[in-house]
């Protein structure tokens, strides 16, 4: 089994247990290796996750990775979308990404950045640096921090389950010879394959 947390949330019900998932009081959550065959993604546990965290909990975490909050870089963004109000069966497709969930690549971008940057998520900007006509320095973006989504200890472990999405899942496709390369796949969305 495999750590998945802590979250730093708790359940009222002291835990939630299936065939794929525990999900403990602490909050942290144990997927059971080997629930999904090889090369498939765990959308099933992650779906059962959800409805046991709540929505509330859920909307939290991707608010703390930025979604629901307006952003430019200096140009405006469009604000990805972690849906209100939600009941169990809208919970447990949004814990997948599903249902209402809107997210933009700059979204994605800083969701991926932020776990590889141990849980810091950075302040996006589109120009590093302004320039006079001389080609003097009028003004210099520095790195902000947006916001702490996650420990650096919990970044560590979704880190190390990304790589493992590549090297033994269905991300092999972005595998480079050589090189530590950590994704997700959207196997949800996949339309090559039934039933979709």
């Amino acid at each position: 089994s495999r750590v998945v947390g802590p979250m730093g949330v708790g359940l009222q019900s002291g835990f939630y247990e299936s065939s794929l998932v525990r999900v403990h009081a602490t909050g942290s959550a144990t997927v059971y290796s080997g629930t999904a065959p090889h090369g498939q993604g765990l959308d099933t546990a992650f779906a059962q996750i959800g409805p046991a965290l709540g929505d509330d909990v859920l909307r939290d975490q991707a608010e703390a990775f930025g979604f629901n909050r307006p952003l430019s870089i200096p140009l405006p963004v469009v604000p990805s979308v972690y849906p209100p109000d939600l009941n169990a069966p809208e919970t447990a497709q949004s814990a997948i990404g599903q249902f209402d969930v809107r997210a933009t690549v700059t979204q994605m971008a800083m969701v991926g950045a932020g776990v590889a940057n141990g849980g810091s998520v950075m302040r996006p900007y589109l120009v590093a640096e302004e320039q006079a006509p001389d080609l003097s320095s009028l003004s210099i973006t520095e790195p902000d921090q947006l916001s702490r989504a996650t420990s650096p200890e919990v970044a560590s472990e979704l880190t190390d389950m990304m790589v493992g999405v590549v090297t033994n899942g269905t991300g092999a496709n972005a595998a480079i010879p050589g090189v530590s390369v950590a994704g997700k796949t959207g196997t949800a969305q996949d339309g090559g394959r039934p039933p979709h």
